[in-house]
């Protein structure tokens, strides 16, 4: 009988430890059961360590849990349960961010501000989301970070050894000082030389503005002749101009053998005809001179009537 009472009393003690830890399961992970949900869907470019039961939060106040996690295609689909009192408009937005420092994650849910209460037909399909980087990430990043700063630092130090040996005192300071010394040298003799000679500069430049105003009267003086002699000027341009195209245009006819000067220098005929008759003058010429006498004989010439003919 005894040993009945204690089976009982165990088995009852192991009862309530599985019901008390089931509610506390529930608890922890935010089930409620008989409540009301409002379920939503998101797409993000990575799952950002979420796992089912994580919390999320509404403008920073828990309001429902992550409750499923999975891949599709090149994103992840993310679904989570809200409460049904949470109101909900048309630019909503959702990001994944780090719940503590010890790498914790939640979904946080920026309601919207419109004023647009969301259509429930929209609530089907699922929002875009974005990533924060989380722990993890950061610290991916700060090595990275770290790396490229030591190779900064390692250049900055060889850039920092290069230009110390630019600075040797005996090649690059000395030098510099010798040259700024000379120059100070210079300045100073530039400074007296002005100083002794200021009197005749002031009068230089007195002469300067004299010629200065007297050519000024002298072109105001002769600004119609000026015109004149301008336009006269354009009007020989423009004459020139007329005659470089008639030569240009003579000389494009003279190319294609067109116009009479070009059928006169090109015609084998007429050079012909040309060499005939020079033939013709000078045999003429050469018989005259021949027979002159014997032309003139029994003849009345006199010789002012030959020049007066």
């Amino acid at each position: 009988m005894k040993k009945n009472n204690l089976e009982l009393k165990v088995g009852a003690f192991s009862l309530l430890a599985i019901i008390i830890l089931t509610l506390g399961s529930l608890w922890g992970r935010d089930v409620r059961i008989g409540g009301s949900f409002t379920r939503l869907d998101f797409l993000f470019p990575q799952s950002g360590g979420l796992i089912v039961g994580d919390p999320v939060t509404i403008n920073g106040v828990k309001k429902g849990r992550v409750t499923r996690v999975q891949l599709e295609g090149r994103f992840v689909r993310i679904s989570v349960q809200i409460d049904s009192d949470v109101e909900l408009y048309s630019d909503l937005e959702a990001r994944i961010e780090m719940l503590d420092l010890m790498g914790g994650n939640k979904l946080e849910i920026f309601p919207g501000r419109s004023g647009t209460p969301i259509d429930p037909e929209r609530l089907r399909q699922p929002f875009a989301g974005k990533t924060v980087a989380g722990m993890g990430t950061m610290l991916a990043d700060a090595v990275m970070l770290k790396d490229k700063v030591d190779s900064l630092l390692s250049g900055l130090q060889a850039s920092v050894d290069k230009f110390a040996l630019l600075l040797d005192a005996d090649s690059v300071v000395k030098p510099l000082h010798s040259s700024i010394a000379n120059l100070e040298s210079l300045t100073g003799s530039l400074r007296v030389l002005i100083g002794e000679n200021s009197g005749n500069i002031d009068q230089s430049l007195r002469d300067f503005a004299h010629v200065s105003g007297s050519l000024r009267r002298l072109v105001d003086s002769k600004k119609d002749t000026l015109d004149q002699a301008m336009m006269k000027l354009l009007q020989a341009t423009a004459r020139l101009d007329t005659f470089s195209l008639a030569l240009q245009q003579i000389g494009q006819q003279l190319e294609k053998k067109e116009g009479t000067v070009a059928r006169l220098i090109y015609s084998d005929d007429t050079y012909e005809r040309l060499l005939m008759t020079i033939d013709t003058v000078d045999s003429l010429a050469n018989d005259i001179r021949r027979n002159l006498g014997r032309y003139l004989q029994n003849n009345d010439i006199s010789l002012f009537n030959f020049i007066r003919f």
